[in-house]
């Protein structure tokens, strides 16, 4: 356990460190903005029940991103959070969604699109993602268990982006995992409550995994303009699939839409 943790710390303070030298190196464009918006999703967690959950809910998010003339440097918090039903009307979720991802990716020579106001980019990113799920029965008056997934990764990034004029872009940006580490529940739930609390323990590190044992897709599309002399409008459509399959076979997929406003510093 302790070495899943220095593992990744030192993967991430790399993930840091070998593009703030290129950062300190060129002086760019920076962004800073808070998005809002809507999150349809869905998942399946056999070990919690064979029924599928579905809903919509908010989907706020702060974003940073730094634009040089080779590289892109990007922060992104994100916050989501749904109601989910079921076909079976005794059975619903409160579900919260959380992730924390910073990337960088640099300039391919000669891939440039769309003559010359458009490029591709390849790099890296460092994420963390969490679904946690507490899944009711008999109109919310009992929690049956807590479930979550909980993901830790180094992932490779691509970047598709098109200048349309000064400040008003379009990108395509995917990403997979390369190696995680995933925190899932014990096969039984009693091994994760403490009858001291009351509550189900939920831990932060688990089981290391590589592709494809542990699969993800996070692919945004983003539209950025300016509609002021500093200030621009972001629009952006988010999917992301997952699936993992210990302690049993956990799928979720959600479509997030946001907007909002961006600050040019």
């Amino acid at each position: 356990m302790k070495f899943t943790r220095y593992f990744y710390l030192s993967t991430i303070g790399l993930c840091l460190l070998i593009p703030g030298y290129s950062f300190a190196q060129h002086e760019g464009k920076n962004f800073l903005g808070v998005n809002f918006g809507i999150s349809n999703f869905h998942i399946r967690d056999d070990h919690a029940s064979p029924l599928s959950f579905r809903g919509t809910g908010i989907a706020p998010s702060l974003q940073y991103l730094c634009k040089n003339e080779t590289d892109r440097h990007a922060v992104k918090l994100s916050y989501l959070y749904g109601y989910l039903g079921s076909n079976n009307s005794n059975f619903n979720t409160d579900n919260w969604r959380a992730e924390v991802k910073y990337s960088y990716v640099h300039s391919i020579s000669g891939l440039n699109i769309f003559h010359k106001g458009g490029k591709f980019f390849l790099g890296i990113s460092a994420s963390s993602f969490l679904s946690l799920s507490d899944y009711h029965f008999i109109d919310d008056l009992h929690l049956a268990i807590k479930s979550w997934y909980w993901h830790h990764s180094v992932n490779a990034e691509l970047l598709m982006e098109c200048a349309l004029r000064k400040s008003e872009f379009v990108s395509l940006q995917l990403s997979v995992p390369m190696i995680s580490n995933i925190s899932r529940p014990n096969y039984s739930p009693s091994k994760n409550y403490s009858y001291t609390t009351n509550t189900y323990k939920v831990d932060v590190f688990g089981k290391t995994e590589i592709v494809p044992n542990n699969f993800f897709l996070n692919t945004v599309l983003t539209y950025q303009t300016p509609i002021g002399e500093s200030i621009n409008l972001q629009i952006e459509y988010e999917f992301y699939y997952s699936l993992y399959n210990e302690p049993k076979e956990i799928i979720m997929y959600m479509n997030n839409i946001r907007a909002g406003l961006f600050l040019n510093l």
